[in-house]
């Protein structure tokens, strides 16, 4: 028996993540964190940075908050920072990534 995951992919459904469904909606700017070390701490970082020097962020993803929790920063409303996995790059996640 397939998996519903697979059923949908074989009738031509997309299978979207948060990520991607955030990127779709708002057209946001995001500064994208991956990698296998170090994440958290330089997703934390650039968020720290961005705000002290006085731009508008919201922190998310694999780090705290769940992106689709994330208050909405519709285009040039601010900068997503977002912590994001292996899993999230291979579904597109990362192509609309500004950084």
């Amino acid at each position: 028996m397939m998996a519903a995951s697979e059923t949908t992919i074989l009738a031509g459904v997309p299978v979207l993540g948060d990520i991607e469904l955030l990127l779709r909606e708002l057209k946001p700017v995001v500064y994208g964190v991956t990698g296998t070390n170090g994440k958290s701490t330089t997703t934390a970082l650039l968020a720290h940075v961005l705000s002290n020097a006085g731009r508008t962020i919201a922190l998310g993803g694999n780090i705290g908050t769940p992106v689709l929790a994330l208050p909405n920063l519709a285009a040039g409303a601010g900068v997503y920072v977002l912590e994001m996995s292996s899993f999230q790059i291979l579904t597109g996640a990362m192509a609309a990534a500004s950084i």
